[in-house]
């Protein structure tokens, strides 16, 4: 498939993605939004440019392109429908939902998103089983929405421990407040996480 999604915010993604796929020989151009968004100029004047051959692969990388009108993303579905030959489109975006669904059905997603909260959410897995286990261990948290997705984790996580263990209740019950009080702002991210991961190390060890 000639076009693609890249679910991400990370610059690395997309570098480790194009150095994987693409070779120092193929033509790369990166695009971005005009002002606020995509206009349907730059998808006038890309559908201009590639419609000239070129024996090189060619590369468009558009940056945030959540940020494109419906206009924008209609016009561009032409190019979806009968990508030119070498020509290759790759759509940098944060919010899936925010795409036409013709524009997401022509393209093959790949979403980096999901794979760093995998990693992430294995990480506090095995945190959580040495803090069960005696040894007390704190996460570095980078900002709130972190701190709220971590939280998340760590309550859909004692959720399945419910019915086995009922120091869960009480875990659950500290992680729902801290969360609520982490949406209102009221609490420092960092210093909220490390307090629960406390509590609940004090859960399974009896620290009084």
């Amino acid at each position: 498939m000639q076009s693609m999604i890249l679910l991400t915010k990370e610059k690395a993604h997309i570098d480790e993605f194009l150095k994987k796929n693409f070779s120092k020989d193929d033509i790369i151009t990166f695009l971005y939004p005009e002002k606020n968004e995509y206009s349907i100029n730059q998808i006038r004047s890309l559908q201009q440019e590639v419609k000239y051959f070129n024996p090189k692969k060619r590369i468009y990388v558009f940056y945030e392109f959540e940020r494109s009108s419906l206009e924008s993303q209609n016009a561009f579905l032409k190019l979806l429908e009968e990508p030119p030959s070498n020509v290759y489109f790759i759509l940098v975006c944060q919010n899936l939902y925010r795409l036409l669904p013709t524009v997401i059905s022509r393209t093959k997603v790949i979403d980096f998103k999901k794979k760093e909260e995998d990693k992430k959410n294995e990480k506090i897995e095995k945190v959580i089983e040495k803090i069960k286990k005696g040894e007390l261990f704190f996460v570095d948290v980078t900002d709130r929405n972190e701190a709220k997705e971590l939280t998340l984790f760590l309550i859909y996580y004692f959720k399945k421990e419910l019915k086995r263990d009922l120091k869960t209740y009480l875990i659950l019950k500290e992680a729902v407040k801290n969360l609520f009080l982490l949406e209102n702002n009221y609490l420092n991210p960092q210093l909220m996480f490390d307090n629960l991961l406390l509590f609940i190390y004090k859960c399974y060890n009896e620290i009084k």
